[in-house]
C-alpha cells in the first residue's frame, strides 16, 4: 500500500513538474509573442509615418511622369498645379451657376455638366491634361522657334511667387501649408516655379505667333 503511495505521489509530482514547464514554455511564449507584436507595431507606426511624411512632401508626386514631348517632361506635381489652377478658375467663374461642396472630394461628386457618370475630379482632371497638353505644344514651339524666357519674365514669375507668400502671411498659415491648401498636398514652390516657366513660356510663344 505504502508502495503504491509513493508511486501515485510520484506520478503527481512528475504531471505537475509538466504542467509547470509547460506553463513557463507557455509563458515565454506570450512574453516573446507580445514582444513580436510591440515590435511590429512600432515598424508599422514608423511606415505609416514615412509613408505619410512622402505624400506630404510630394516625393511621389515628382517621381511619377504624366507627360512628356521631345524636350520637356511633366512630373504630377506641375500637373496638380494645372489642376488647381483651372478649378480656381472654373470656380470663380461659373461657381455660381455650378455649386462644388469644397468639403466633399471632387471624385465624390457627380459633375452636373454630363449625366455620364463623371466626376467633378474627371471634369477638371480632363480640362487640365487639355490646358498641360497645349501649354506643351506651345513649349515645344517656342523651343524651335528659338523663344525663351528673358530676365523680365523670371521677374514676373518672382513676384507671382512672392504674392503667394504674401497671402499665406495674410491669412496667418505657412507658404507650404497655404501651397498645398492651393495647388494640392506635396506642391512645394519649386514646382510651382517650374509650372509659371511653362505656362508663361507658352503664353509668349503664343503672342508672339
Amino acid at each position: 500500500m505504502g508502495k503504491a503511495n509513493r508511486n501515485k505521489r510520484a506520478n503527481q509530482e512528475a504531471l505537475e513538474a509538466k504542467q509547470a514547464n509547460n506553463a513557463g514554455k507557455k509563458a515565454k511564449s506570450n512574453k516573446f509573442i507580445a514582444i513580436l507584436c510591440t515590435v511590429l507595431v512600432v515598424v508599422l507606426l514608423g511606415s505609416l509615418v514615412a509613408y505619410s511624411s512622402l505624400v506630404t512632401s510630394g516625393y511621389f508626386l515628382r517621381n511619377t511622369v504624366v507627360a512628356t514631348t521631345e524636350n520637356y517632361a511633366v512630373d504630377n506635381a506641375v500637373f496638380s498645379y494645372f489642376f488647381h489652377k483651372y478649378y480656381q478658375e472654373f470656380n470663380n467663374t461659373y461657381g455660381y451657376y455650378f455649386p462644388i461642396n469644397a468639403n466633399v472630394s471632387l471624385k465624390g461628386q457627380a459633375c452636373s455638366l454630363y449625366n455620364d457618370g463623371s466626376t467633378w475630379f474627371d471634369f477638371f482632371a480632363a480640362n487640365a491634361k487639355s490646358n498641360l497638353a497645349n501649354t506643351l505644344a506651345f513649349c515645344e514651339e517656342a523651343k524651335a522657334r528659338g523663344i525663351a524666357l528673358t530676365e523680365e519674365d523670371y521677374e514676373d514669375i518672382d513676384n507671382a511667387i512672392a504674392s503667394i507668400k504674401d497671402a499665406a502671411k495674410q491669412a496667418g498659415v505657412t507658404v507650404s501649408y497655404y501651397t498645398h491648401a492651393m495647388f494640392g498636398s506635396g506642391v512645394n514652390q519649386k514646382d510651382l516655379r517650374r509650372a509659371l516657366e511653362l505656362s508663361v513660356l507658352a503664353s509668349k510663344c503664343n503672342q508672339a505667333i
